[in-house]
């Protein structure tokens, strides 16, 4: 990872010329949507003497193009005064696209980049197959395969970086866009099917046996030629109502009931064996999905 400041203007006055210069620069993907409430806040504490100097961040991409990652309501506050104000102008260069929206994730002056911003500024640089993956996947994909990245799953909060979940997005490509797939076969009416565990084991099945998890989970997805007493019909059940037959394990959390309930049915699948229900509550153990 490699990026680092190029220039740093001190406490130096922006005009507001130079502010909508700057202001050009905004483009960068995930960047927050303007707010112009922000703006005229901060252009009233300008003017009124109670804002301190300001902040603003500009990067240099490997192709030379310019981003503002830091500073538009800033920009814009300045804009609306009509008068120079005080800040801290920053340059900053990258060598790579990731290290740019890493970069991006560490501008937290007022608030926190969240990781769904932080996603949103990655994708454009995850790779042409990506660019049309929905937030939402992506999102879902990022927690999954977080939760998968441990054995057995992990589904407890687990503090890591913040771009953690985006960079596990790149390598797994193959499974990101076959969710993505699986979420256009759901269509809005089975769509809440995509529950983060439920990803988590698209996630741990794709690996186990894709062949499989393709005829599986498009039928749980679907819901075509499905009858009551198949697995799918089941586990679509189930996801589409929130509900479990019992919904403990070891004082577990929801979202391991879920993962656990929807490897049972995948393994009454693979099996070729019918369940009517399955009691999380009975399980002693997390249970390994079968090939």
């Amino acid at each position: 990872m490699s990026y680092k400041r190029t220039q740093a203007l001190m406490c130096g006055p922006v005009a507001p010329e130079q502010a909508n210069r700057l202001l050009e620069y905004n483009t960068f993907p995930g960047q927050r949507a303007m707010q112009q409430w922000k703006a005229n806040l901060y252009a009233g504490l300008m003017l009124n003497g109670g804002m301190r100097p300001v902040d603003i961040d500009i990067v240099t991409m490997p192709n030379g193009i310019k981003y503002m990652m830091n500073g538009q309501h800033v920009c814009s506050g300045i804009v609306l005064t009509g008068k120079p104000h005080e800040a801290r102008l920053q340059y900053w260069k990258c060598d790579t696209e990731t290290d740019a929206w890493h970069l991006f994730g560490t501008f937290d002056v007022h608030g926190t980049r969240t990781e769904r911003q932080i996603i949103k500024a990655a994708r454009p640089f995850l790779g042409p197959e990506l660019h049309d993956v929905s937030l939402q996947v992506l999102q879902a994909c990022g927690s999954a395969l977080m939760m998968a990245s441990t054995k057995p799953p992990s589904f407890t909060g687990v503090k890591t970086c913040k771009t953690a979940k985006a960079d596990l997005i790149k390598p797994n490509a193959d499974i990101v866009t076959w969710v993505a797939h699986l979420e256009s076969v759901a269509g809005k009416e089975r769509r809440s099917i995509l529950r983060v565990p439920a990803v988590c084991a698209m996630v741990a099945t794709y690996r186990k046996n894709p062949i499989k998890a393709e005829e599986f989970w498009n039928g749980v997805c679907s819901g075509e030629l499905l009858t009551r007493d198949m697995p799918q019909f089941r586990l679509a059940n189930t996801l589409m109502t929130g509900t479990t037959e019992q919904n403990t394990i070891g004082g577990g959390s929801r979202n391991k009931v879920f993962y656990c309930v929807c490897i049972a049915y995948w393994n009454s699948f693979i099996e070729g064996t019918k369940r009517k229900s399955v009691k999380v509550g009975a399980m002693k153990t997390i249970p390994e999905p079968l090939g």
